[in-house]
């Protein structure tokens, strides 16, 4: 049998059973000469011997998808092989367990299909160096993106990945522009890498949207931006602002004791700084409620932007729209079911006769009196709460 390495007649007779072959070359900049350096040999492999890696950045598959998958590979066989690496540090041919650097689906697939044993390409073992570690991740993204495409946020996920691991070599670059490094070797555009990785700090439901693809990249990015200004609408000028941003104080202090914020942690904070535990307790319950109020009325957004199909410039004209209403409680033909007046919008004056009416008392705006309403309850539960740790205080 010909080595294809080196076109000489090998004398081993193993090479009869291992064929060594060259990894796959990436279609991607800066990604071939990495890929190529590492070559693997094939080997049939118990798919029960083979764990998937938990860093990998395809999250979701596809039930049907797979479905299909395993019908082709019942019919034609395996057509490309899985990479996988040994993870007890022996030798390709010594190890007795692997981890899937790549073919997450075609292993899953198989398991449909009913095989035992799959053919992989047994690359060697990571040595779990920093840059052995990024080689082994940009595989992953060309491997992914030349098949199925990762979602917006797995790509988000794959690109924090890298920049974190970059930030071990280079711990004083910002970074914003590490990411867009990673971005760079991935064929992305600065702006895009970081507004994917931008992703990962909106609210679930819209990640979850995007990792379904019922949202597609662009308009992912357009309703992320629309939950930042809520976010800072709602801090800077909502009716919750004191209690979100004393929330936001007491959650810094314990993330920098690395703690999680629970009553304990809001216990050991009022001890440190003087205050009384149920008012810690109350205040920050009175921003998380407002926080969820805010998920809740983003989550009517996502849901929407699902159901109606937006596009980007028809998602830009609603959310204008949504925020106007929101900011001043206005319901249909521009008549405010409520008004805050005074000064410092202290005074809050709500038109029952409107509220009363269909044609005035919009769903949106129903909603925005409601938040709006129990804001004030809880205003007034809080000072209640501080009344009455005053007496326990001055005894």
């Amino acid at each position: 049998m010909t080595d294809r390495m080196n076109g000489k007649k090998s004398d081993n007779p193993a090479a009869h059973e291992a064929l060594r072959v060259a990894a796959p070359p990436s279609t991607r900049a800066g990604l071939a000469t990495a890929a190529a350096e590492a070559v693997a040999v094939l080997r049939e492999i118990p798919l029960d011997a083979i764990e998937p890696d938990p860093a990998q950045p395809r999250r979701a598959f596809d039930e049907e998808s797979l479905q299909r998958l395993a019908v082709s590979i019942t019919r034609y066989g395996l057509l490309q092989e899985p990479g996988v690496t040994p993870v007890d540090g022996a030798g390709a041919g010594e190890s007795s367990r692997y981890r899937l650097l790549w073919g997450e689906r075609r292993w899953r697939a198989s398991r449909l299909a009913g095989l035992a044993t799959i053919r992989c390409k047994v690359l060697p073992p990571l040595q779990g160096g920093v840059t052995d570690e990024l080689r082994a991740r940009e595989k992953q993204w060309a491997e992914n993106m030349e098949r199925e495409g990762l979602s917006p946020i797995e790509e988000a996920i794959a690109l924090q990945d890298a920049a974190d691991r970059e930030r071990q070599l280079s711990p004083d670059r910002p970074m914003g522009e590490l990411i867009e490094k990673v971005g760079a070797e991935r064929g992305l555009n600065g702006i895009v890498a970081r507004n994917l990785v931008g992703l990962l700090k909106a609210p679930r439901c819209l990640q979850a949207a995007l990792l379904r693809r019922a949202v597609r990249r662009e308009m992912g990015f357009e309703l992320a931006r629309h939950w930042n200004k809520l976010l800072a609408e709602n801090e800077l000028r909502g009716a919750a602002k004191r209690e979100i941003q004393y929330r936001n104080l007491v959650e810094a202090w314990a993330r920098a004791r690395e703690l999680e914020l629970d009553a304990s942690a809001m216990a050991r904070y009022a001890a440190e700084t003087y205050q009384d535990p149920k008012v810690v307790r109350a205040t920050c319950r009175k921003a998380e409620e407002a926080q969820k109020a805010l998920i809740e009325h983003f989550e009517e957004v996502v849901t929407r932007a699902e159901k109606e199909g937006w596009s980007v410039a028809r998602a830009r004209a609603a959310l204008a729209d949504r925020r106007r209403k929101h900011t001043d409680g206005k319901g249909g033909g521009g008549t405010p079911c409520f008004e805050r007046t005074g000064r410092e919008k202290t005074r809050l004056v709500v038109h029952l006769d409107r509220v009363r009416d269909p044609a005035v008392a919009t769903p949106e705006a129903v909603a925005e009196l409601l938040t709006v309403l129990r804001g004030v309850v809880r205003e007034i539960e809080a000072t209640q709460l501080g009344a009455a740790a005053a007496p326990e205080r001055a005894g």
